[in-house]
Protein backbone atom coordinates (compact mmCIF):
# COMPACT_ATOMS: atom_id res chain seq x y z
CA UNK A 1 0.00 0.00 0.00
CA UNK A 2 1.37 3.40 -0.89
CA UNK A 3 1.02 6.33 1.45
CA UNK A 4 -1.16 9.17 0.23
CA UNK A 5 -0.69 12.86 0.80
CA UNK A 6 -3.15 14.35 3.26
CA UNK A 7 -4.86 16.41 0.54
CA UNK A 8 -5.44 13.30 -1.55
CA UNK A 9 -6.61 11.45 1.57
CA UNK A 10 -9.39 13.90 2.44
CA UNK A 11 -11.03 13.93 -0.98
CA UNK A 12 -14.64 14.29 0.14
CA UNK A 13 -16.35 13.47 -3.15
CA UNK A 14 -17.50 10.01 -2.13
CA UNK A 15 -18.64 9.58 1.46
CA UNK A 16 -20.88 6.48 1.62
CA UNK A 17 -24.49 7.12 2.61
CA UNK A 18 -24.27 4.98 5.76
CA UNK A 19 -21.69 7.42 7.15
CA UNK A 20 -23.61 10.50 6.00
CA UNK A 21 -26.57 9.21 8.05
CA UNK A 22 -24.26 9.16 11.08
CA UNK A 23 -23.32 12.81 10.53
CA UNK A 24 -20.00 12.45 8.68
CA UNK A 25 -19.91 14.74 5.66
CA UNK A 26 -16.16 14.77 5.05
CA UNK A 27 -13.33 12.28 5.36
CA UNK A 28 -10.69 13.36 7.86
CA UNK A 29 -12.76 16.00 9.69
CA UNK A 30 -12.92 15.81 13.48
CA UNK A 31 -16.43 15.39 14.87
CA UNK A 32 -16.78 16.23 18.55
CA UNK A 33 -18.77 13.77 20.65
CA UNK A 34 -21.15 15.74 22.78
CA UNK A 35 -23.30 13.96 25.31
CA UNK A 36 -23.19 10.17 25.39
CA UNK A 37 -20.19 7.99 24.72
CA UNK A 38 -16.76 7.58 26.23
CA UNK A 39 -14.73 9.42 23.59
CA UNK A 40 -14.09 13.12 22.99
CA UNK A 41 -14.04 12.94 19.20
CA UNK A 42 -14.42 10.71 16.18
CA UNK A 43 -13.36 10.93 12.55
CA UNK A 44 -14.26 9.14 9.32
CA UNK A 45 -11.07 7.62 7.92
CA UNK A 46 -10.42 5.90 4.63
CA UNK A 47 -7.56 4.07 2.99
CA UNK A 48 -7.06 2.02 -0.13
CA UNK A 49 -6.85 -1.72 0.52
CA UNK A 50 -6.49 -4.09 -2.40
CA UNK A 51 -7.52 -1.45 -4.93
CA UNK A 52 -10.75 -0.54 -3.09
CA UNK A 53 -11.43 2.30 -0.67
CA UNK A 54 -12.24 1.13 2.87
CA UNK A 55 -13.91 3.43 5.41
CA UNK A 56 -13.87 3.27 9.19
CA UNK A 57 -14.97 5.47 12.06
CA UNK A 58 -12.06 6.10 14.42
CA UNK A 59 -12.76 7.28 17.96
CA UNK A 60 -10.23 8.94 20.21
CA UNK A 61 -9.67 10.96 23.31
CA UNK A 62 -11.17 9.18 26.29
CA UNK A 63 -13.39 11.58 28.26
CA UNK A 64 -11.85 12.48 31.59
CA UNK A 65 -8.27 12.08 30.36
CA UNK A 66 -6.09 15.09 29.68
CA UNK A 67 -4.40 15.38 26.31
CA UNK A 68 -1.53 17.59 25.23
CA UNK A 69 -3.83 20.49 24.33
CA UNK A 70 -4.84 20.67 28.01
CA UNK A 71 -1.63 20.04 29.95
CA UNK A 72 0.99 21.48 27.50
CA UNK A 73 3.79 19.41 29.11
CA UNK A 74 6.43 18.66 26.46
CA UNK A 75 8.18 16.03 28.61
CA UNK A 76 4.90 14.15 29.01
CA UNK A 77 4.28 14.41 25.25
CA UNK A 78 7.75 13.02 24.50
CA UNK A 79 7.21 10.10 26.91
CA UNK A 80 3.88 9.33 25.24
CA UNK A 81 5.45 9.12 21.77
CA UNK A 82 8.32 6.99 23.12
CA UNK A 83 5.78 4.51 24.56
CA UNK A 84 3.91 4.41 21.24
CA UNK A 85 7.02 3.64 19.19
CA UNK A 86 7.70 7.13 17.88
CA UNK A 87 5.92 9.58 15.60
CA UNK A 88 6.91 7.58 12.52
CA UNK A 89 5.86 4.15 13.78
CA UNK A 90 3.55 1.97 11.70
CA UNK A 91 0.56 2.87 13.91
CA UNK A 92 1.25 6.58 13.58
CA UNK A 93 1.14 6.25 9.77
CA UNK A 94 -2.01 4.09 9.55
CA UNK A 95 -5.22 6.13 9.00
CA UNK A 96 -7.23 3.36 10.71
CA UNK A 97 -5.33 3.99 13.95
CA UNK A 98 -6.40 6.55 16.55
CA UNK A 99 -2.73 7.37 17.05
CA UNK A 100 -2.56 8.67 13.45
CA UNK A 101 -5.41 11.09 14.18
CA UNK A 102 -3.99 12.20 17.54
CA UNK A 103 -0.83 13.15 15.66
CA UNK A 104 -2.80 14.84 12.85
CA UNK A 105 -5.00 16.86 15.23
CA UNK A 106 -2.15 17.74 17.61
CA UNK A 107 -3.85 16.32 20.70
CA UNK A 108 -0.64 14.36 21.36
Amino acid sequence: MSLLSFNEFINESTVPDRYKKKGYTKVGAKKLNRGSGNHKWSVLARKKVGGKWKYRIIKGGYKGMKDFSQHKDNKRKKNFWNRMGGKNSAKARDPFSALYWHKRFGTW
